[in-house]
């Protein structure tokens, strides 16, 4: 803080010319009484021989750091030191909104006309503030600066001048008077300039405490702010229903910001209704059902998609009146809404008994609040639906999910495909103690054309907006691979959804595409560690393939694709950094130790393996980790035939090529059918995509599917054919005669498949 100044510097520098009567005014008055010695040489016993003020009176306006205190400090050393009968000190500065706010502060026996009327504080300022400097005069009846007051004056001797900082800005004005004239003189004056010396220190060291203490209140609630979100996320990731979501909010939120209401409404038909609890608690007073026409901040709120804030009771009356009849003891109000994927899910009410501030902080952390309780809401729902439905996928969710269940576990798989030629282990680990979300996941996908992806990711940190978009990513890829796209073509679409969403953050993925029939694997790789194969007789290896970069670095980036083929027996592992990450060893160590550590466990199934390897990561790993475990059991002795047509006088050697896979298969019945589709989808690929046509015939548990790639992007069209034309029924053939069928786009061209049950 500046020290105080070893003499009194000059009071009257130039400054800038500052009023007060614009200013919004938080007044406050502090005030002393008392007896005043009111003969003016009696206060010369206070002063030391060269004019100066004591060390006294200087220590004493030292003493204190509360803006308060000084100012009142002031007040009173200018009485005592100049003789003054009162004394008047006015401050201005500013709130954390950027209001101004005037302090008036007073000593001595002030008179009523000043203590009443602000404005007439500011009339007697004004020629002080006018000229920079102190002003005296020694008696205002006879002043013209002051015949606005006329025989009214509340003073007749006057002695004022403005207070500045040590930065020379105005702060404030101090005003001496006395009811007698002439009692303020040159030394008077020159007290009283030195008084305002040790104030402008005195000012700065209370601005600095007072600056201090602000940061350290908003350390402390940005601490607690945290410490609440993060109890939510842990109350909430435990949460099976609305209901129970709705008591762990009212616990956390009611015993941690001191609301006195806590409501969750959901749109029902015309109505918002409120979500009772699990917990048979009294239920707080306001209403339960508010009507989605009529105004309400519940309404808006929902309507709007963005938070409304009442910050106290006369704003509450004045926009909603109906709602301020229902809590007549709402001080402050704020409603949120929950939003899931851009939509409405309901609005999350809070109300307090008093005004409060509801900062930008604050309803910041109330949003994140909001959001997990939406994806809480959204996951509780689906559970309940799949309760209900499957009592098989109940048993599943019940085996994944337990008590220390966070946010991060809502947003991976709730269930995985049933697979006939693989056996899966999955598992996420979250990091540090503490951590509620991160960004890693992993995730499996059927896609119509009967192949299964496995992805492993990783979004770089751990926090809300990790986890964010993580779910997003991996939602994005799950619909890209599910609608048949190939492995590169997905990760270049969700490249561009990363870019789009204007984060900091990167992401690493990789993605294995495995043909069951004939284990051919398709590996694509966004600057993610190598997989790990292991082969039947239980070596253990990276997989070699090529990489492409992080997801959201560059825009017309491209992902290389890497063909492999798993023998059946085999085993493919994927997993996140966070499992080979060690402070006491690099890569290079840490992955070579988990390929040995996979290869001994050769011969114990998927469960058992992935068990044993996060159970060995425990003892290193700081960061979360996904791993996923897949073993492949093989394709039972089914077949894959395939061959190429260039023309059309070669149909019937793709007709000859698939009489024989049937006969092999001991599938001749299926032969009628089978040939038909084969002549009419390579005919139709030669005829209208104008193309080689790449026909493959697969051997399928229950089924013989036939796939026709060409390089036409343009998907085949059904066509209205009359009764004498010769062709245009190839698209009605396929589907009278098949099961399933589809298109599938390939980076050039596309491929018509068709499957037709054994």
């Amino acid at each position: 803080m500046p020290r105080p100044p070893d003499r009194p510097e000059a009071a009257g520098r130039a400054a800038r010319r500052t009023g007060y009567r614009g200013a919004r005014r938080a007044r406050a008055r502090c005030t002393t009484g008392g007896s005043v010695d009111q003969n003016p040489r009696h206060r010369r016993a206070g002063r030391s021989p060269g004019g100066q003020p004591t060390a006294h009176l200087a220590e004493v306006i030292y003493a204190d750091l509360e803006l308060t205190g000084v100012l009142q400090r002031v007040a009173e050393a200018g009485v005592q030191l100049a003789g003054a009968g009162f004394a008047v000190l006015r401050h201005a500065d500013s709130d954390e909104d950027g209001h101004v706010r005037i302090l008036d502060v007073t000593a001595g026996r002030t008179p009523p006309a000043l203590t009443d009327d602000p404005d007439a504080v500011a009339t007697l300022l004004a020629p002080a503030l006018g000229a920079g400097t102190l002003v005296r005069s020694a008696d205002v009846k006879h002043d013209g600066r002051f015949e606005s007051f006329g025989d009214d004056a509340p003073l007749r001797s006057y002695l004022a001048g403005p207070v500045r900082g040590r930065d020379g800005e105005v702060a404030g004005a101090l005003l001496l008077g006395h009811p007698d004239p002439d009692v303020f003189d040159e030394a008077a004056e020159a007290d009283v300039a030195a008084i305002m010396a040790h104030a402008s220190v005195a000012l700065d060291n209370a601005r600095l405490f007072a600056a201090e203490k602000q940061a350290r209140r908003r350390a402390e609630q940005g601490a607690n702010r945290l410490a609440l979100l993060q109890e939510v996320t842990s109350w909430l990731a435990d949460a099976r229903t609305t209901a129970d979501a709705m008591d762990a909010l009212r616990d956390s939120l009611g015993r941690r910001t001191q609301a006195v209401r806590i409501a969750l409404f959901e749109p029902d038909g015309e109505d918002f209704v409120a979500v009772r609890g699990a917990t048979p608690l009294p239920e707080p007073a306001g209403p339960r059902t508010l009507p989605r026409d009529v105004a309400s901040p519940v309404a808006e709120a929902f309507r709007s998609q963005q938070p409304v804030r009442i910050t106290d009771r006369t704003s509450l009356e004045a926009r909603y009146p109906a709602i301020a009849a229902q809590l007549p003891q709402a001080g402050a109000v704020l409603c949120v809404p929950l939003l899931v994927r851009g939509a409405s899910l309901g609005v999350l009410a809070v109300a307090w008994d008093r005004p409060r501030a509801l900062e930008t902080a604050e309803v910041s952390m109330f949003g994140a609040v909001a959001g997990q309780l939406a994806s809480a809401m959204e996951r509780a729902r689906l559970d309940e639906a799949q309760v209900r439905s499957q009592t098989q996928l109940r048993a599943h969710v019940a085996a994944v999910t337990d008590s220390s269940l966070t946010l991060q576990r809502s947003l991976l798989p709730q269930e995985l495909p049933e697979l006939d030629t693989v056996s899966l282990a999955v598992r996420y680990r979250p990091g540090a103690a503490g951590a509620a979300v991160g960004g890693d996941w992993y995730d499996v996908i059927a896609s119509p054309t009967g192949t299964i992806t496995f992805v492993i990711g990783d979004v770089q940190g751990h926090s809300i907006s990790a986890a964010a978009v993580m779910g997003q990513l991996r939602m994005a890829l799950h619909a890209y691979i599910a609608e048949g796209h190939d492995p590169d073509v997905a990760v270049a679409q969700v490249n561009q959804l990363m870019l789009s969403l204007r984060t900091n953050l990167l992401a690493t993925c990789c993605l294995a595409t495995l043909s069951p029939c004939t284990g051919e694997l398709l590996v694509v790789r966004a600057g993610h560690p190598l997989p790990i194969v292991v082969d039947p007789s239980g070596d253990a290896t990276e997989l070699d393939c090529e990489g492409g970069l992080p997801l959201g670095t560059a825009e017309d980036a491209t992902w290389p694709v890497t063909r492999s083929t798993l023998r059946p027996g085999s085993r493919l592992l994927l997993y996140t950094d966070g499992l080979v990450e060690r402070r006491d060893a690099g890569l290079d160590v840490t992955v070579a130790d988990l390929v040995t550590s996979v290869q001994g466990m050769h011969g114990q199934d998927a469960e058992t393996t992935a068990d044993a390897i996060v159970q060995a990561a425990r003892t290193h790993a700081d960061d979360d980790l996904a791993l996923l475990v897949c073993d492949y059991e093989g394709h039972d002795g089914r077949e894959r035939v395939t061959t190429t047509v260039e023309r059309r006088d070669e149909v019937a050697t793709a007709r000859s090529v698939a009489a024989e896979a049937l006969h092999r298969w001991g599938l001749e019945k299926l032969e009628d059918a089978v040939l038909l589709l084969v002549s009419e989808m390579v005919t139709n690929a030669l005829v209208h995509a104008r193309s080689t046509a790449h026909l493959a015939l697969w051997q399928l548990s229950d089924a013989v599917r036939i796939e026709v790639s060409d390089d036409s992007p343009h998907e085949p069209r059904p066509r209205l054919a009359s009764a004498e034309a010769t062709g245009g029924r190839g698209m009605l053939l396929i589907e009278a005669l098949s099961s399933r069928w589809g298109t599938m786009e390939r980076r050039e061209g596309k491929t018509v498949w068709a499957q037709v049950p054994a």
